[in-house]
This record gives structure tokens, C-alpha cells and sequence, in this order.
């Protein structure tokens, strides 16, 4: 019994190894890919028959019965990283610290002892009185609550992947535990998964999507400076974010608007309801959407993370730093003008800056010689508007020269919070929303603002 003891853990150790000397190479094992959140139907047939043949790994695992034999739920080899579900219907399967399976059987009652069953595989295991599950030799499994394999929000992104479409000469770098595959109903799109998770966990309903999509009449105030460039990337982001997840959006806000020299960015956080997905989780569920202008190029970069709340924050931060390897980059700057290294007197008196103004100082706005307004917010200078534009205000405040009202709806200034915001946009009831499925009827992110 010891020798076929120490051949199933020398065999268990082993295929672990092996599996992570082949996710080293790149090549995929079984694998249980993450949902497609924005999809309303059912998988498609080729995902169905994924699921079926990843069907022994995602089977339900509760074990609530009172006559429901002790073993069933998740368990941990002490001593190594190996980890061991055994399912509802005495199904075993064993995984590595990445998830990858590795030994897998069938579970035999024996009284109060349990043997695993598999290829040349029999293992008795009696349930201790401190609840572990151990065989003759004082090997033993610890029971955990569950077990997820996670994307580290500091993960290594060390996989390449091209856009597909109009934007296949342009590549992203990602986690190795991700999945990267093109969206069959949104162009220009890939998605990212986590490679393996156990089925309903937070990891698995956490994903990534990266894609271009269209812009129409929006350069003309994009490139006048950030006082325009603001709302119309706040009507830009709205609209997006109400065509991809408007009717499964509760409460959105939008904050996060910057120039950052070869581009503008804006940030979108949005609480949306479960059914998001096909299994439609008992969990609160987030999305973080970030858009990127990078100059009249007729496309806008949108990146988009959902995932439940006890993990958005780490896949956001996962999506971000991905965003920062993409290879797509123009030569346009934000600022049409040289940067003034200093700032200039403030126009009005309400504002009282700090004497020097190129030191750390109070935000104001403030006027050059061509009568074209800049924004000094304490630690440099920010194009705001041509002086045709816009204009400062007697309370020292920038506003439009038409007037229009274009203030961002639910915008929120450096908002990082992560929790429930309270009574932001609530679109309880949205409505009917733009159908976005047909990849031919893209919205016209331009028109409604």
C-alpha cells in the first residue's frame, strides 16, 4: 500500500510539473474559459462542446446532504501546491498551483474510508478527527473553502496577442493565465479569460476586452484643447458604455478625465446586474470602461473589465497596465501649442495662488499672451481652449463659449473607491438599447452628444 501511496503522489507531482513545463511553452491543456460577458445568447456551439468535454472539472461541488459522503468538496495536499475537488457524484480531479488538471477518477465508498480510483490508482483516505483527509502513512489533504487560480493584478504580462480586423498590425501583451481570442460579434475586439478556474468562482466571471471602435464628427473638438476634449469624451464614453452594457447597467459614473501628451483618457464605473452573464451569478458585479483618444484617427482604444466587486479592482489594474504595452500609437499631441513651463496670473481674484507658480501651488485658470486659456493644476500647465472657445469666468472658472451645458453627467473627480457610489445614474429601467450584435451596425459613438 505505501509503494501505491508513493507512486500516486510521485505521479501527481510529476504531471504537475509537466503541466506547468507545458504552460511554459505555450501550449494549452484542458481549460475551462472564462464567459463572454456580453453575449446574450446561449454559448455558441463550439463552446458548448468545450464545456462538455471540460465537463468532469466544472461539476457542482456542495455536498450539503446530510448523507452526502464527507469527502466531497475541495482539498489541499499539505506540504505541496496541489489541490483536489471531489464532486457531488464521487468524481476526483486533481489540479496544479496554475489550475491545470492533472489526475483525475472516480471515488469508492469503504465505511468511513474513501478510495480514489484512476489509471493504476488506489488510494484509501480516512477522514481524521480533525477533519483532513489522510491515508496510512499520515499523507493528508487539508479542506478549503474553495480554491480560485487568479490573474495577479501584478502578473507578468508575458503573451502577445494581435487585434484582429482592421488592426491586426497592432499587438497587447497579457498574463499567461489569460486566454486571448477575437470577439466574433464586435470587430476589431480581443477578449481575455482566465485559462482555468473553477466554475462559478470570482475569477472565473472576472474578463478583459480590448477593442477599436469607430468615431464620427469628434475631431473637430477633440483637438481644441482639454475643455472641449472633457465632455466630448464624457458623451463619447456614455454612449459607449449604453450600447455594449446598457440594459444591464444599475448605476454608473464616469471620472478619471486626463491628458496624458499623446492622448486623452476617461474612465467609466459601472454596477451591473448578474444576468451579464449566461449562468447570471448571485454576485455584485462591476465594470470598469476606459477610452482612449489618441488624435483624428476615426477610432477610439476602449478597454473594458467586469468582473465581481471582490475583484475588479485587481483585474482593472491588470487591464491598465495591459493597455500600456499596446503597440497602437500616433504622432497627435493634446496640446496644439507649447507648454508653458509657468503659469500666468489668475484672472480672477477669487483665486489666491501660492506666490511661485511654478512650485506646487492652488489649481487656477489662467490666460497667455494670444488670449488662449491654460489650466494650472499646481504642478503644470494644461491647454484648456483656444480663446474662441471657452472663457474664465468672474469665479475664476473655465466655461464654453457656446454655453452649451455639456457638463459630464455623474462625473466624479478621481474617484477610486470601489464601492456602491450611491444614487448615481440609476438606469433600473434603461429601456431598449442599441442592439450590438450585428458587427455591420456599430453605434455612431458621435451622434447624441
Amino acid at each position: 500500500m505505501k509503494k501505491m501511496i508513493k507512486r500516486f503522489m510521485a505521479v501527481l507531482l510529476a504531471l504537475t510539473l509537466g503541466m506547468m513545463l507545458a504552460a511554459c511553452g505555450g501550449k494549452e491543456g484542458e481549460q475551462a474559459d472564462a464567459p463572454e460577458p456580453e453575449k446574450e445568447e446561449s454559448a455558441a456551439s463550439e463552446e458548448e462542446t468545450k464545456e462538455e468535454e471540460s465537463k468532469e472539472e466544472t461539476q457542482e461541488v456542495s455536498g450539503n446532504s446530510s448523507d452526502a459522503p464527507s469527502c466531497i468538496g475541495y482539498w489541499k495536499y499539505d506540504g505541496q501546491e496541489v489541490y483536489m475537488v471531489v464532486t457531488n457524484d464521487l468524481n476526483w480531479i486533481t489540479y496544479d498551483k496554475d489550475g491545470n488538471p492533472s489526475l483525475r477518477g472516480e471515488v469508492e465508498t469503504d465505511g468511513d474510508s474513501f478510495i480514489l480510483k484512476g489509471d493504476d490508482i488506489s488510494v484509501k483516505l480516512h477522514m481524521t478527527d480533525e477533519g483532513k483527509l489522510e491515508d496510512e502513512d499520515g499523507t493528508s489533504f487539508t479542506r478549503m473553502d474553495g480554491f480560485e487560480f487568479a490573474t495577479s493584478g501584478d502578473a507578468e504580462l508575458t503573451q502577445t496577442a494581435n487585434f484582429p480586423g482592421k488592426f491586426e498590425a497592432y499587438s497587447i501583451n497579457y498574463p499567461d493565465r489569460m486566454n486571448a481570442k477575437p470577439r466574433t460579434d464586435i470587430a476589431n475586439s480581443l477578449d481575455f479569460g482566465n485559462k482555468s478556474t473553477m466554475k462559478g468562482s470570482d475569477d472565473y466571471f472576472s474578463t478583459i476586452m480590448v477593442t477599436f471602435q469607430p468615431l464620427v464628427d469628434v475631431d473637430k473638438f477633440m483637438g481644441k484643447g482639454a475643455g472641449l476634449a472633457k465632455p466630448c469624451m464624457g458623451y463619447l464614453l456614455n454612449n459607449a458604455m449604453d450600447t455594449l452594457y446598457g440594459k444591464y447597467i444599475k448605476k454608473s459614473l464616469r471620472t478619471g478625465f486626463r491628458g496624458r501628451g499623446s492622448y486623452y483618457e476617461i474612465t467609466g464605473y459601472m454596477w451591473l446586474d448578474g444576468s451579464i452573464y449566461p449562468e447570471a451569478p448571485d454576485k455584485e458585479m462591476m465594470g470598469v470602461m476606459q477610452m482612449r483618444y489618441f488624435g483624428p484617427t476615426g477610432y477610439a482604444l476602449i478597454a473594458v473589465t467586469v468582473a465581481p466587486t471582490e475583484t475588479i479592482e485587481n483585474y482593472f489594474k491588470v487591464c491598465l497596465r495591459m493597455l500600456n504595452t499596446c503597440t497602437y500609437k500616433t504622432n497627435w499631441s493634446t496640446t496644439p501649442k507649447p507648454v508653458p513651463k509657468k503659469a500666468g496670473k489668475a484672472k480672477s481674484n477669487k483665486v489666491k495662488p501660492s506666490g511661485d507658480s511654478g512650485d506646487y501651488g492652488t489649481p487656477y485658470y489662467w490666460t497667455d499672451s494670444d488670449g488662449d486659456i491654460w489650466y494650472w493644476n499646481g504642478r503644470e500647465n494644461i491647454f484648456q481652449s483656444y480663446g474662441d472657445d471657452g472663457y474664465i469666468d468672474d469665479d475664476g472658472q473655465f466655461y464654453e463659449s457656446n454655453d452649451a451645458g455639456w457638463d459630464v453627467d455623474n462625473y466624479v473627480e478621481d474617484y477610486s473607491d470601489w464601492s456602491d457610489p450611491g444614487d448615481y445614474a440609476d438606469w433600473s429601467d434603461p429601456g431598449d438599447y442599441a442592439d450590438y450584435s450585428d458587427p455591420g451596425d456599430y453605434g455612431d459613438y458621435g451622434d447624441d452628444w
